[in-house]
């Protein structure tokens, strides 16, 4: 839904999915039939792609968005950032506690242009429909803020984290 014009391999997403194929395979059948996606085989190669032509993508997309793609979203925005060393989600969308009107909590650590962010963040708001609410710090306040056991930088690698850019090890290993 992110990318409309881009083709899928079925076994390529059985695989990154770790789903198993069959199981996946009737998935895709029924989203055929109910006309989401197309299917095209080639010899015994499977390949989907989102049907571009029903009245409801737009609608589709922004449920995706909203919901299951948000971090492939979000991820795809701030990865035109350079000297993005982590970004991450917390709070409620990374715990699975999403409510109706739960905002999305961000942390971002490194080197950026803080005005051209809050310009992309504030796209990102009205498109997905959701307040981003979001921490910037450059890596050396981030490495003093883990040194003193920053309250919230424990809070977020106490509870369940989304990594959009960077690894995850490495920042909970930094922040300890």
């Amino acid at each position: 839904m992110l990318n409309p014009t881009k083709t899928y391999y079925i076994r390529e997403l059985s695989r990154k999915l770790k789903i198993p194929y069959s199981v996946l395979y009737k998935e895709v059948k029924n989203l055929v039939e109910v006309g989401i996606v197309k299917l095209e085989k080639k010899g015994k190669i499977c390949l989907i792609a989102l049907n571009k032509d029903i009245l409801y993508l737009q609608e589709l997309r922004m449920i995706m968005i909203k919901t299951a793609a948000l971090g492939e979203f979000l991820k795809e925005s701030l990865e035109k950032f350079k000297g993005i060393k982590y970004a991450l989600i917390f709070g409620s969308f990374a715990s699975g506690k999403v409510k109706e009107r739960s905002d999305v909590d961000l942390l971002i650590i490194g080197s950026i242009n803080e005005e051209e962010l809050a310009m992309k963040i504030s796209e990102i708001e009205k498109e997905i429909g959701r307040e981003i609410n979001y921490i910037v710090w450059d890596e050396e306040e981030f490495r003093t803020k883990a040194r003193q056991k920053h309250r919230v930088l424990v809070e977020i690698v106490r509870n369940p984290l989304i990594m959009l850019i960077g690894d995850e090890n490495e920042f909970r290993g930094i922040v300890g």
